[in-house]
């Protein structure tokens, strides 16, 4: 272990930290986390190996290499609005939409149903944003932090799933007919 170089590191953010601070909020957005991780990253490192460097031009850019990973993971997970949940409970309690038939109602009524009862509620709520809210690919990543092969995956399942438990009426149909 070095400590020479990281307590002439240390010595240098004393000196340059409130410069050094007003540097990197003129170009960019300054976040006080970011700022302290790219600080205890940049010593680790200055700690473990003997490395002769400008520490400034380093210092912004791991700053800014922090920043953005510190901003990815504060949005990785949406959070909706209570009424949205709201909406949701409400849809429940009364399924029909503009425009489909009582019928179609009807199936979509069981389809949510058999859903709900036979996979899990991360699942379940996954299928009914997807295919009944109408949720978008990117909306349900973010939402779930989840990548999107896994998402597609575990909506495949249900799908098959859905379509081995109710046939088309179609088919219904031609079999009547052919008895």
């Amino acid at each position: 272990m070095n400590n020479r170089t990281a307590n002439i590191f240390d010595a240098w953010i004393i000196n340059q930290h409130n410069r050094l601070k007003e540097r990197i909020a003129s170009s960019t957005m300054f976040d006080d986390d970011a700022f302290q991780e790219t600080y205890l990253t940049m010593r680790e490192a200055l700690t473990i190996k003997d490395i002769e460097l400008d520490f400034e031009p380093v210092f912004i850019k791991l700053y800014r290499r922090m920043l953005a990973r510190e901003l990815s993971t504060e949005f990785r997970y949406s959070h909706p609005d209570p009424l949205f949940f709201v909406l949701l409970r409400s849809d429940e309690e009364n399924p029909e939409e503009i425009g489909q038939t009582p019928a179609e109602n009807i199936q979509a009524k069981q389809v949510d149903e058999y859903v709900r009862y036979n996979f899990k509620p991360s699942d379940y709520l996954i299928f009914h944003l997807k295919f009944f809210q109408a949720m978008t690919w990117q909306g349900l990543i973010d939402y779930t932090g989840q990548s999107s092969a896994t998402i597609a995956k575990r909506l495949n399942n249900m799908k098959h799933a859905v379509k081995q438990r109710f046939t088309p009426p179609f088919i219904t149909y031609l079999n009547v007919l052919s008895i």
